[in-house]
């Protein structure tokens, strides 16, 4: 019973969480690719560039993600008249 239980939250995590794993892994990828493509002398710099490319690609892919996907509201304002 237990290991049914923690496979349904499991799902449920991975529905819900899926979309942002794949978002932050591909950022860190990525900032990682283009930091090491550069020779910064100091790692000082590199943990300043790194980053900033990681709030960047967070930022772009979820404004992406959410005007691709629109959140759809059930619910409406009631309009005063």
């Amino acid at each position: 019973m237990v290991y049914i239980i923690g496979g349904i939250i499991g799902l449920i995590l991975v529905a819900a969480l899926f979309d942002w794993a794949i978002i932050i892994l591909s950022v860190l990828l990525g900032a990682d690719l283009i930091v090491s493509g550069f020779s910064i002398p100091s790692s000082t710099y590199y943990w300043v560039i790194f980053l900033v490319l990681i709030v960047v690609g967070i930022v772009v892919q979820a404004g992406y993600w959410h005007r691709r996907y629109p959140v759809q509201r059930t619910w409406r304002r009631r309009q005063s008249t």
